[in-house]
């Protein structure tokens, strides 16, 4: 069985893609750090009340949100491997929709709560 003659571009190519995904995450985890040092010269008590406030993001916000977009992700690979492209749009508009009742309803549950 021969090998692929093109078989030594692929890591190549996956290099280029992956950098940026790579300096996003880096760059992600920098912002968290920047936020701790600059909380934690405030006080304790600052600094308990942003990671209280943090983990109810992350929790209550940002998990559901991202938990309805991956659900996206799995419609739209279903549309392309059925052959139906037509269909991404629609799929997208219904999760902008979805996503922004979901985050009312998020902004709702915090100023109950707040």
């Amino acid at each position: 069985m021969a090998i692929h003659p093109s078989w030594h571009h692929n890591p190549h190519r996956l290099v280029r893609l992956a950098t940026p995904l790579a300096i996003a995450e880096v760059l992600g985890y920098i912002n968290i750090m920047i936020q701790v040092a600059y909380v934690g010269d405030l006080g304790p008590l600052q600094q308990s009340g942003w990671y209280l406030a943090r983990m109810y993001y992350c929790l209550c916000g940002l998990g559901a949100l991202m938990g309805l977009a991956g659900a996206l992700e799995t419609f739209a690979g279903q549309a392309w491997g059925s052959q139906q492209p037509h269909m991404l749009g629609v799929y997208l508009q219904r999760a902008l929709v979805v996503n922004m009742v979901a985050w009312g309803l998020c902004c709702i549950l915090y100023y109950k709560v707040v």
